[in-house]
């Protein structure tokens, strides 16, 4: 539920993690951080488009994101959308239900409250419609076709960070996040 391209670098953590990512990480966890904005020593703008098609799926991709960065404040934008047919394999054959069509939209805001705290919000939306998931049919009787009619995230952030001048005190933080997950699938 990530767009590949709104994806600014993997993190790889072999072994147990469970303290930090709980019991099911126990073989490790990929972590996947998306693009964010950032302060900058005087105005900056960055933007990023894309636009690719998979003869694999039939499908196409787009992603646009632009930001804005000053010595007090940033905003981060950015859009993916992504329309799927059922994909094929090596040689050629369809695999059935395996189409999607998604959008995700990204907003991430900062303003530096003073020479100590900061403060930003993050906000993400992930709609997906009509995912299929191929081989599901296996396990109910046939010929049944498993999906996802509408599925939606979203995520919610607010983080407040404190850097005193101290050698002894480095950093502290709040963060509040909230995310909602609504899953449901439909058998015909």
């Amino acid at each position: 539920m990530v767009p590949p391209a709104d994806v600014e670098r993997l993190e790889v953590l072999k072994g147990p993690v469970s303290v930090l990512y709980g019991t099911g990480s126990t073989g490790g966890v990929v972590n996947a951080i998306p693009y964010s904005g950032q302060f900058a020593p005087r105005l900056r703008c960055t933007s990023a488009t894309s636009m690719s098609f998979e003869s694999v799926a039939a499908g196409w991709s787009t992603y646009a994101r632009v930001g804005l960065g000053a010595p007090r404040y940033y905003l981060m934008l950015s859009q993916t959308y992504r329309d799927h047919e059922s994909y094929t394999d090596g040689a050629g054959r369809q695999i059935p239900n395996s189409q999607f069509t998604d959008r995700q939209s990204h907003v991430h805001a900062g303003v530096r409250l003073n020479a100590t705290q900061e403060a930003d919000l993050r906000y993400q939306v992930f709609e997906a419609r009509d995912v299929g998931i191929p081989g599901a049919g296996g396990v109910f009787a046939a010929p049944a076709t498993v999906t996802y009619p509408r599925t939606r995230r979203w995520l919610a952030e607010a983080t407040w960070r404190y850097q005193p001048r101290s050698a002894v005190w480095k950093r502290s933080e709040a963060r509040l996040f909230l995310q909602s997950v609504d899953r449901r699938a439909r058998v015909n």
